[in-house]
């Protein structure tokens, strides 16, 4: 723990833009945690709805207003004002449960643990289509520690800052976040943390409900940027994770299976087909059913606009250069 004789004081900071839909709901359960200690910093990026103006009528929210800069800014800048010893992080469309706190606080078990996060599920008022957006992602999760939900805790290496928690000392030391990257900027910080000799746990009972995008356009865009970010990552870091092999394995099978169409055009067309029923399968957990078809067309759609995006960022890239 942090400290012996006290819990230490938290301050939740968390950048917002046209929340208006969500941040109600975001702000109520922030208000009612159960811990005792703790201040929120709200920083508004430049919205043009609402959300300043409801954000001004609770009384325990700080808001600092800034000229839009993008998440990471923000979220330096809510840093820059905070007084706790512990900095967490959440979001505008996301809900904590009431002892998220307590949870996060209980991961700091010795001082090489530099963060802590935790689970991600739906809101009770999620629509359909987010409920199985968000169960497609844990399908998916296989491929990156974004989504993984452990039923107990254990080590990571990257908690997403909808859900994360950081002692200050250690954020500041390491730069806090990259004001050039979104999405990622949680990925680049976790990983500048662990360089630096520090370790991340995920804990399960600190639990955050977050709505995701609401039609398959928003969800798209979304995967796009998080491709881009995953190739501004990649030639930063590497191959740091499994994910940053992807486009690259992906990348092999269609020149494999181009090359095969030429020469074995009907073995291949076979084995061709066969990927997409194998994958069919390993989604039918519920039998054969409209959930599963849905999961399984949600999972395409999320895999091909990830990996446009990182092609994308590659060829705005080899352009700039």
């Amino acid at each position: 723990m942090l400290a012996m004789n006290s819990l230490p004081k938290f301050s939740i900071i968390i950048p917002v833009y046209n929340c208006e839909r969500t941040i109600r709901q975001c702000l109520n359960a922030l208000s009612s945690l159960d811990y005792p200690s703790y201040e929120i910093i709200i920083v508004d990026d430049g919205s043009t709805d609402s959300t300043a103006k409801i954000c001004r009528s609770y009384q325990k929210v700080t808001l600092i207003s800034i000229s839009n800069g993008g998440p990471s800014r923000a979220r330096n800048i809510g840093v820059k004002n905070a007084t706790g010893e512990i900095l967490a992080f959440t979001d505008g469309d996301c809900i904590v449960q009431k002892n998220w706190l307590q949870e996060l606080e209980k991961g700091f078990l010795s001082k090489e643990i530099a963060g802590v996060g935790g689970n991600q599920v739906s809101p009770d008022d999620e629509s359909s289509f987010g409920q199985y957006i968000q169960a497609t992602f844990s399908i998916l999760g296989f491929a990156t520690s974004y989504m993984k939900s452990p039923s107990h805790t254990m080590p990571t290496s990257h908690n997403p800052s909808c859900n994360s928690a950081y002692k200050k000392d250690t954020f500041l030391d390491v730069g806090g976040f990259d004001v050039s990257l979104w999405p990622g900027e949680d990925v680049d910080l976790d990983c500048r943390i662990t360089r630096h000799k520090h370790s991340l746990i995920r804990c399960p009972k600190a639990v955050v409900q977050h709505y995701r995008p609401q039609s398959l356009a928003a969800l798209g865009k979304m995967m796009q940027r998080y491709g881009g970010s995953a190739y501004k990552l990649f030639r930063r870091y590497g191959f740091f994770r499994p994910l940053q092999y992807l486009p690259f394995v992906t990348a092999t099978a269609l020149l494999g299976i181009l090359t095969g169409l030429i020469f074995y055009p009907s073995i291949t067309m076979l084995s061709f087909l066969s990927l997409p029923l194998l994958f069919f399968l390993f989604l039918l957990k519920e039998g054969f059913s409209k959930t599963s078809a849905i999961l399984f067309l949600l999972s395409l759609h999320i895999i091909i606009h990830w990996h446009l995006g990182f092609v994308k960022a590659v060829g705005s890239a080899g352009s700039n250069e």
